[in-house]
């Protein structure tokens, strides 16, 4: 599966920390966003030993001593959003540090949320970058062909 990236949830996002304990159980290698500066975000590689620091946004971030995880090496990533729309746009907290990451990095990006998220149009600017799917309560939404191929065939 390669690696994967992933965050630790905050104020009422959908947390993953079920996936990251099932990928790490696996052996997979695990990344979470660390947030340097307005505009700057890293991804550092997780363990169950992993230590953890809270940000100054309140979220907690791996420690910087664990390695680095380049983003050009990750093959998927589980994005927190506040709202989705039909063709896989999504509303962050409007800081935009995971488009302007992703805007040169080809990792497939899922969002994960509560079908009550679901919006029929979230407004965009162009380089927002759209989501390929989402998971919801209510099962796997595809946004694009990227998004289709995670599931299995029987299911696209």
């Amino acid at each position: 599966m390669g690696r994967i990236a992933a965050y630790l949830a905050s104020d009422g996002e959908i947390s993953p920390l079920a996936i990251i304990e099932r990928l790490l159980n696996r052996h997979q290698t695990v990344a979470l966003p660390v947030v340097r500066s307005k505009t700057e975000m890293h991804f550092y590689q997780v363990n169950n030993h992993t230590d953890f620091v809270r940000s100054n946004f309140g979220i907690l971030e791996p420690n910087e001593s664990t390695a680095y995880v380049a983003t050009t090496s990750l093959s998927l990533i589980l994005v927190p959003l506040v709202a989705f729309d039909n063709n896989g746009f999504r509303l962050g907290r409007g800081r935009g540090y995971y488009d302007r990451h992703f805007q040169l990095h080809s990792a497939v990006r899922v969002g994960l949320a509560h079908e009550i998220q679901a919006a029929s149009q979230i407004p965009n600017e162009p380089w927002d970058l759209p989501l390929d799917a989402v998971i919801t309560e209510k099962g796997w939404r595809s946004f694009t062909p990227r998004g289709k191929m995670l599931l299995p065939p029987q299911h696209r």
